[in-house]
């Protein structure tokens, strides 16, 4: 019975979300972290771009020379740590009666998450960069 209503469930927001006018994409996006970082003329371009770096501090990672960069969420620990918060934006929006306060409603939920995730960078986020890594970038 349970997997059943949550079949139902999913088409609901499925249905919901197909009609609604409004995307909400949260994270660091292709279209601006993907890009080259702009440098002065004469500096060297990045080797990264942004994208790469925010999933490597998403996920962790191991270079080539065996450096093992620990994972330091800001995406997945804000959405975990904010989850009961954001259902009930989004159950706002389901309940909403017209598609403007649907999309409005999302919005809210957009700017809500932003903002968790901006402060969950703002206030730092464990491990600490390693003292080398630090110096590197003064």
């Amino acid at each position: 019975m349970a997997s059943l209503f949550g079949k139902i469930a999913a088409r609901v927001v499925q249905d919901i979300l197909g009609r609604a006018e409004t995307v909400v994409q949260i994270g660091v996006l292709s279209q601006d972290g993907g890009k080259p970082k702009q440098v002065a003329p004469g500096e060297p371009t990045p080797e990264y771009n942004l994208a790469q770096i925010a999933a490597v501090h998403e996920y962790g990672a191991k270079t080539k020379a065996g450096i093992v960069i620990p994972r330091r969420s800001f995406l997945q620990s804000t959405a975990d740590k904010n989850k009961d918060k954001y259902l009930a934006i989004m159950k706002a929006a389901v309940g909403a009666s017209t598609e403007a306060e649907f999309e409005s409603t999302i919005k809210v939920l957009a700017a809500v998450a932003t903002g968790d995730v901006r402060n969950t960078i703002d206030s730092g986020i464990a491990p600490p960069l390693a003292a080398s890594t630090v110096a590197a970038r003064r």
